[in-house]
């Protein structure tokens, strides 16, 4: 038997990594640390030195080594030689800040156009033009220098290749064309004006117009006092508030409480009688229904929001922007819609100025000098009179029929001719008191004037609230009748009456939101104002019926009764006819004494009559009987045969 031996199990050699192996992963991530570092601390800042490299242009290896010409390039940016008799700014270039007329000894203007120059055109990456550029530069800032040495447009030229020397001569002469046009920054004369003006045949609506000196300009304008409106308006963010004036509230009561009108329950409704003149109290009038709503609500809606809102539009010399004034007028305040803006030139001005760069023993380059846009602030305003609000109203009868002990029924629709129905800063409708008078009865129909005849008989008058709530007076009509008077009158005679309604800022309880002495009324005998009344009918008598005729009663004919079938029964001898015996006077008496015995000749007629009657009756029978008889012969004579 073997015994095997455990051993334990080999221990797993521990390998250290080598000098070599660990400098050959150390130096590397060294090495990167190391730039990371000095990248970092070698970034440029703003203000430290960046090389200049060539941009677009020619140089020694284009035009034979005749030198270079064209543009530089520093930070992304194509800019200009400014001293092209000193060496290539070719190394660490720094922003040096702007050099103006002074520092480089040209007119403002000369100045501002080399500006032009390097802004526009110089920016391209065409050689032939970035040459052009550079040669217009020279001309202006440089021209001294290179005339002292003998250099001139041909003598520039040369540093161009023969085959664009004439594209950069003809990009040159439209450069200095175009650059006798430029607008030097501070010399642009800019104005403008903005006129706002109401429209006078549609109260609260207008126009802004712009009128400017420079035809390329553009002006951002605010209004406040109205919006505007239609294309090209914008609203602003904030709404302007600007506070009402005190309300008209129906009179004793709070501002807001019904009053009558199409929506309205709750008019006060007084008249008197024609007749007594007693003050009679009045009911509720309104339909309740008619306020619109939705679409149809006027502008405003049923709470205010102030009378003004602030909006913005931008508009160009020659054009106009629509406004109106939001809500409703507001008695007391003139209204006044101002429009406020800036004007700006979209015509560049340029400074005269360039931004420089230098490097150390090196050309100083030139690069944009930036431009100025002339603008300007303009305002303008309208003040729109206080507005008068004067109401009107209509009028046309329910009915131009009516009889005795109807009432009198009129439809009232408020206008107010140019605007809207007034309303107070809580969005009440003003209440107005509007008087009517029932003119009658006359005999003929009325004649239209102006006023009612003098001494013209009043049937009834009476007074109704339109407005002092929410609802538009305006939006319907009105049904007054005097049947809702606290005492209703009715028509008491027939004729014609005419309505007449007047409103007088006098007849207003309290604070009047009419016109001080404002009156108005409508004519006297309108055709849609009067109503006839029709005189009650006569009693028609009873018809008397004519006298009556004797006539002698009718005779009824007597029946002739119809003859009977014969009878099968065996034939039996007819009764003997009794002769009717004729009555004689007894003793042989006259006949006088025998009409006397019988009652009279009326008496004997009757009996003779019916003597008559009994014989035709038996001579029937006795025909009948004869009849049957012959036939049951006949039916034996033929049983005989057979």
């Amino acid at each position: 038997m073997r015994h095997f031996l455990e051993l334990p199990p080999p221990r797993r050699r521990l390998r250290l990594p080598s000098v070599r192996r660990t400098l050959t992963v150390a130096i590397p991530c060294a090495v990167l640390a190391l730039a990371a570092v000095l990248a970092l601390l070698f970034v440029p800042t703003p203000g430290s030195a960046s090389a200049a490299d060539y941009g677009p242009g020619f140089d020694n290896s284009d035009n034979g080594g005749n030198g270079r010409i064209g543009a530089y390039r520093f930070e992304g940016r194509n800019v200009y030689c400014l001293e092209p008799l000193r060496d290539r700014p070719i190394g660490a270039t720094n922003a040096a800040g702007d050099v103006g007329p002074s520092e480089l000894g040209v007119p403002a203007r000369d100045l501002a156009a080399v500006n032009w120059a390097i802004s526009t055109y110089g920016q391209s990456d065409d050689p032939i033009i970035a040459s052009a550029v550079a040669m217009f530069v020279w001309s202006i800032v440089a021209a001294d220098e290179l005339a002292s040495a003998g250099a001139g447009d041909d003598g520039r030229l040369v540093r161009v290749p023969e085959p664009f020397r004439a594209d950069v001569r003809n990009t040159l002469a439209t450069l200095r064309h175009e650059a006798a046009l430029v607008t030097l920054a501070g010399e642009a004369s800019l104005h403008g004006e903005l006129d706002v003006r109401f429209d006078p045949d549609d109260w609260g609506t207008g126009t802004v117009s712009l009128t400017a000196s420079d035809a390329a300009s553009t002006a951002t304008v605010t209004i406040d006092g109205a919006v505007f409106v239609g294309d090209g308006a914008e609203r602003a963010a904030e709404t302007v508030e600007q506070p009402g004036a005190p309300g008209f509230g129906a009179p004793g009561a709070p501002s807001g409480s019904p009053g009558l009108g199409a929506g309205d329950d709750g008019a006060g409704l007084t008249g008197t009688g024609g007749a007594g003149g007693d003050d009679l109290s009045g009911s509720d009038l309104g339909d309740g229904d008619d306020a619109p709503t939705g679409d149809d609500a006027p502008i405003g809606g049923g709470s205010p929001s102030g009378d003004g809102s602030g909006v913005t539009a931008t508009l160009r010399p020659g054009e106009s922007a629509p406004f109106r004034v939001e809500g409703d007028r507001v008695v007391g305040e003139a209204l006044t819609v101002r429009a406020t803006g800036t004007l700006m030139s979209e015509t560049n001005a340029w400074r005269p100025a360039l931004a420089s760069f230098e490097t150390p023993g090196a050309q100083l380059l030139g690069g944009e000098g930036g431009t100025d846009r002339p603008e300007v602030e303009i305002a303008g305003e309208a003040t729109l009179a206080s507005p008068t609000f004067e109401p009107v109203i209509s009028t046309e009868v329910e009915s131009s029929d009516l009889r005795i002990g109807d009432p009198f029924v009129d439809l009232w629709s408020a206008a107010v001719p140019g605007g809207a129905w007034l309303r107070d800063e809580t969005g009440a409708y003003a209440a107005v008191t509007v008087t009517g008078i029932v003119y009658g009865p006359f005999d003929t129909m009325p004649q239209r004037s102006s006023d009612p005849p003098a001494n013209a008989p009043v049937a009834a008058t009476l007074t109704a609230v339109l407005g002092g709530g929410d609802a538009d007076p305006t939006t319907g009509p009105v049904r007054v009748s005097t049947a809702e008077l606290g005492t209703p009158i009715v028509a008491e005679r027939a004729g014609y009456y005419v309505w007449v309604v007047s409103i007088e800022s006098g007849s207003q309880p309290g604070t009047s939101p009419l016109p001080e002495g404002y009156a108005w009324h409508d004519d006297f005998g309108v055709p849609s104002e009067i109503a006839h009344v029709s005189p009650e009918p006569e009693p028609t008598p009873a018809p008397t019926p004519p006298p009556s005729e004797t006539t002698p009663p009718a005779t009824t004919p007597a029946e002739t009764p119809s003859p009977e079938p014969p009878s099968a029964e065996p034939d039996t001898p007819a009764p003997p006819i009794a002769e009717p015996e004729v009555p004689t006077a007894p003793d042989g008496g006259d006949d006088e004494s025998s009409l006397a015995a019988t009652g009279g000749v009326g008496d004997l007629n009757w009996v003779a009559i019916a003597g008559v009657g009994a014989v035709a009756v038996g001579c029937i029978i006795a025909a009948a009987a004869i009849k049957r008889a012959d036939a049951r012969v006949d039916r034996r004579r033929e049983a005989a045969r057979r």
